[in-house]
């Protein structure tokens, strides 16, 4: 009798909690900044998220939704945290590059007199990658730094074209580089050096990079393409792209990306470029689809003439699985990550933690913008 009343103890404990769960699709928690937050979050490998805010603060967020610590950056707008293979916390302020440890202690800093943007990429050896926008008369330009794990300068390029806001990074091989108005797609080893140069027929702003280092992206307003890594044209997909979408890959290898604008639907694209379906979305998207461990599609945008936030989760045969209501419209970068069971998610003044079904982000070389949750830009074995 005793283990009896013992068992059904246990039984009842688990269906409180069960029940105390929230439904996919609704909140865990909401953590509130002092001003809205900017691009998207980075998770450390303990869980931690790591988000910019701008009120002039980085933001660490334990992950049952109470503050950590945060630190002074003032960060430039559309920006986001990175992190490092060793839990390092990359964070590009307004004249700073900034570093910290884990627990919130700076490590270092890299001035400039100028602004960073974007995300820093990271390389397999931890050097970092960042892009400076010059302002200041005569003529303003643009500058990529690569900068080694302990803060020295190890080479920079300037440019008066505009760059990619996010580096792609080939393992320790190469990476890619669009610059406006040249229709080509430049490709650099590690150290600066120019090994090719391809003429694409528009600006690649942004893009993902395949297991082969083949390169998907899309033009301003127009298809979706993908290059093997000689330039070589593999495909073309008729479509009509936002300059602020990158395509994502899932494990499957298909490709996802916006329908077009005013289609506003996602679409899902063969590896050999053919459509496999495409699902209409109630609103505009916004961002870079997210995929999650089981297939799962996550996608943020506005709705309606007010721009009201929202984010939806689509199954993989392009069904709509939930919409959440955000609190405000969605900004540009703000893309999700997604760890165990929750997505992570920036929108006006708060950070969201929602319920999803994923385990976390699927096994593919370019799951989501930046290729991985810490936001690190780089394809690793």
């Amino acid at each position: 009798m005793p283990r009896l009343i013992i068992n059904i103890a246990i039984l009842l404990f688990v269906a409180a909690c069960a029940l105390a769960q929230p439904a996919e699709g609704d909140t865990f928690w909401t953590f509130k900044g002092g001003a809205g937050f900017s691009g998207g979050p980075a998770l450390g490998y303990d869980g931690t998220i790591y988000a910019i805010c701008g009120d002039g603060y980085l933001y660490a967020i334990n992950p049952d939704g109470t503050e950590k610590w945060h630190r002074e950056i003032m960060p430039s707008p559309n920006t986001s945290p990175s992190v490092g293979p060793d839990g390092t916390i990359y964070v590009p302020g307004m004249h700073n590059l900034f570093a910290f440890n884990p627990d919130g202690s700076e490590k270092w800093h890299f001035p400039i007199r100028s602004r960073f943007f974007g995300s820093p990429s990271i390389a397999p050896d931890s050097s970092v990658y960042a892009i400076s926008r010059d302002t200041i008369p005569p003529i303003p330009g643009y500058t990529i730094y690569r900068i080694s794990r302990d803060s020295s300068e190890l080479w920079s390029m300037e440019t008066d074209r505009f760059v990619s806001m996010k580096i792609p990074i080939y393992k320790d091989r190469f990476l890619y580089l669009g610059f406006n108005y040249t229709d080509s797609l430049f490709k650099f080893s590690l150290d600066g050096t120019v090994l090719d140069s391809f003429q694409i027929g528009c600006w690649a702003r942004h893009g993902a990079i395949g297991s082969s280092g083949e390169f998907y992206y899309c033009c301003f307003g127009g298809p979706l393409r993908a290059v093997d890594t000689t330039g070589i044209e593999l495909w073309l997909f008729d479509t009509s792209v936002p300059y602020e979408i990158t395509p994502s890959i899932g494990s499957d290898g298909t490709i996802y990306t916006n329908g077009g604008y005013p289609t506003d639907s996602l679409k899902a694209i063969s590896p050999v470029g053919l459509l496999r379906w495409g699902c209409p979305i109630p609103f505009y998207m916004k961002n870079t689809p997210s995929i999650g461990s089981d297939g799962v599609i996550y996608i943020a945008g506005n709705s309606g003439p007010t721009l009201e936030g929202r984010i939806a989760a689509i199954d993989s045969d392009g069904s709509i699985r939930w919409v959440f209501n955000l609190y405000r419209h969605v900004e540009n970068y703000n893309n999700p990550a997604i760890g165990d069971g929750v997505i992570y998610m920036t929108n006006g003044v708060y950070v969201y933690a929602i319920r999803c079904s994923s385990s976390g982000l699927a096994r593919s070389p370019w799951p989501k913008y930046g290729a991985d949750n810490q936001n690190t830009g780089c394809v690793r074995e």
